[in-house]
């Protein structure tokens, strides 16, 4: 957001036009990269996504946002907060088209080299998109850094890692 690549207004569906499901849930024309990031997009279901990854490598399916797409829609965008990880997988989608490269290259390069982390191994789809969501690997050492990241307000070692303009204050939202 920073960098100007995204807004919080994004919407997935214009992302990723191209590959739209014709049956698509016509309340996804609602839905948001903030929708996706608060796990408010609409879904009824938890999408944890474990059984379903699994599922969808024994099929061979490549492209995982066409199962996104499909999944049923039950309350429009923001109307209630349904925790799972499909939504972050299509956040970070849209996250490595904007920037233009994987969610764990972009990362290594902005955040976790600069502050001595190694690059971590992080679970990715078929097709080799990041999957946002969960399966980040990092050793002890490197998830106490995070942990100081967080609770210093985004600060390591005095130097912002981060300024949230999401809500359009310096602080953790």
């Amino acid at each position: 957001v920073d960098e100007g690549k995204l807004k919080l207004t994004d919407k997935p569906v214009d992302f990723f036009a191209d590959i739209l499901p014709e049956d698509i849930d016509p309340r996804w024309n609602d839905v948001t990269l903030f929708n996706l990031l608060t796990m408010s997009t609409g879904h009824g279901t938890k999408h944890l996504m474990v059984v379903d990854r699994k599922m969808l490598r024994e099929k061979g399916e490549k492209e995982w946002l066409t199962f996104a797409f499909t999944r049923p829609m039950v309350w429009g965008a923001g109307e209630k907060f349904v925790y799972g990880n499909l939504a972050p997988y299509v956040a970070g989608r849209m996250l490595e088209k904007a920037v233009g490269m994987t969610i764990c290259d972009y990362l290594y390069e902005k955040m976790w080299k600069p502050m001595g982390v190694k690059k971590p191994r992080w679970d990715a789809d078929p097709a080799g998109h990041t999957f946002a969501a969960s399966d980040l690997y990092l050793d002890i050492v490197d998830m106490a850094k995070l942990g100081q990241l967080y609770v210093s307000g985004g600060k390591y070692k005095g130097e912002s890692k981060h300024g949230c303009h999401a809500c359009g204050k310096r602080q953790r939202c």
